[in-house]
């Protein structure tokens, strides 16, 4: 998710994962800033349905992915499963196995997934000249009066 705020990307985050309440998590009126951000109520979960359209659910095999991603995205860290439990998970233990050679799955995919050089991330225009007539993309103003500040990448 690409949010150019921390408002945006919370507001991206409910619109997949839920709304960020006390229902979804325990402990959230405790973080400092939780009353001042205005974020989305009543949204349903549906990062299991998204992520449906991205993987095939012919097996139980899929199905079993699809829930490893929904428990790695929980919104409540507390019930977020940890990396070393993630690795204990069914998904990594049921037919079809792992390739023994990482490398040939891997030369089946043809383009970069990494979003900076996918050409849609923060270096999309590095080393490109700016022609004449052309404009500067502007940098956003910080604002310390909404709250919000952009993530910058150095």
């Amino acid at each position: 998710m690409q949010g150019d705020t921390e408002q945006k990307q919370l507001t991206m985050i409910c619109n997949l994962c839920g709304s960020i309440d006390k229902d979804s998590w325990d402990r959230v009126s405790e973080l400092p800033l939780f009353d001042r951000m205005e974020l989305p109520q009543g949204q349903p979960r549906i990062l299991p349905q998204r992520m449906r359209a991205y993987i095939k659910v012919e097996v139980v095999f899929d199905e079993l992915a699809i829930c490893l991603i929904d428990e790695l995205l929980a919104l409540d860290p507390s019930k977020r499963l940890e990396a070393e439990k993630a690795l204990d998970h069914t998904f990594f233990y049921t037919a079809p196995y792992s390739k023994d050679d990482f490398k040939d799955l891997m030369d089946t995919v043809k383009t970069s997934q990494f979003e900076y050089t996918a050409g849609g991330g923060a270096h999309a225009n590095r080393g490109r000249a700016v022609g004449a007539g052309q404009r500067v993309p502007q940098r956003p103003q910080l604002s310390s009066q909404t709250g919000q500040f952009h993530d910058m990448i150095f």
